[in-house]
């Protein structure tokens, strides 16, 4: 069975719950953590520094978020809603590189 990742519900804390083992309790303030796969299934860690790449940007401030791996694709999907705008969701491949998921301020910070 796959490991199960999630968002604590003040969208500060990624946790790692591993099948069979000990959950993961990650910060994602400054750095954040790297999310990645390891054989064909997710693993996270706390990122060491600044990333590049592509950056998608989703506010807090009047929105609920949170993320699974869906295993059938090797994918993180992120999904939320927004006050007055509905529901959003987004797949981020996980197949080519690792994914870094941070926040700032009123903000979750995705990088591809």
């Amino acid at each position: 069975m796959a490991n199960t990742i999630c968002l604590s519900t003040d969208m500060q804390t990624f946790y790692l719950i591993p099948n069979p083992g000990t959950r993961k309790k990650l910060s994602l303030r400054e750095s954040g953590v790297n999310v990645s796969l390891s054989g064909n299934d997710v693993n996270a860690t706390a990122a060491s520094g600044p990333t590049t790449g592509t950056q998608d940007t989703y506010s807090m401030k009047n929105g609920q978020w949170t993320v699974f791996y869906d295993s059938t694709a090797a994918a993180l999907e992120f999904i939320g809603v927004i006050d007055m705008d509905g529901a959003y969701h987004k797949t981020y491949s996980l197949s080519s590189s690792s994914i870094n998921i941070r926040v700032a301020g009123n903000d979750i910070i995705v990088t591809v």
